[in-house]
């Protein structure tokens, strides 16, 4: 059998985000740009690691980002201020067996939980 092989991946995704919650009273709306995103994000961390020995091979994607954004209404509003804070945390996990290899062609089979989270807060 081959020796092992490890790789590892930082990586980043951005995207804009909108939200939307519903109150008592009123219903209080944000938009996030991917410039806001950043002046907003107080921790984040997106990385893969993988290890392969022959066909076999196993596959860890971690994402987790502290994100904290303060929302202001005009004053005759009933709620002038939402606080929003984000945690999320994913982890997805998998092991794999290539069963074609053709070059640039290759199928494998995959087993894993998958996605374990996101968890909130």
């Amino acid at each position: 059998m081959a020796d092992w092989e490890y790789s590892v991946a930082l990586y980043g995704w951005f995207p804009d985000t909108r939200v939307s919650l519903d109150t008592p009273l009123g219903e209080v709306e944000g938009e996030l740009s991917i410039g806001d995103a950043l002046d907003s994000l107080d921790m984040a961390f997106m990385g893969a690691f993988a290890a392969q020995n022959g066909p076999w091979s196993m596959l860890a994607d971690v994402l987790y980002f502290d994100l904290g954004r303060t929302k202001t209404r005009d004053k005759l509003a009933l709620i002038r201020e939402a606080d929003i804070d984000s945690d999320i945390t994913s982890l997805n996990t998998y092991v794999t067996y290539q069963i074609v290899d053709q070059g640039s062609a290759r199928v494998a089979r995959v087993w894993g939980p998958g996605s374990i989270g996101p968890t909130t807060t």
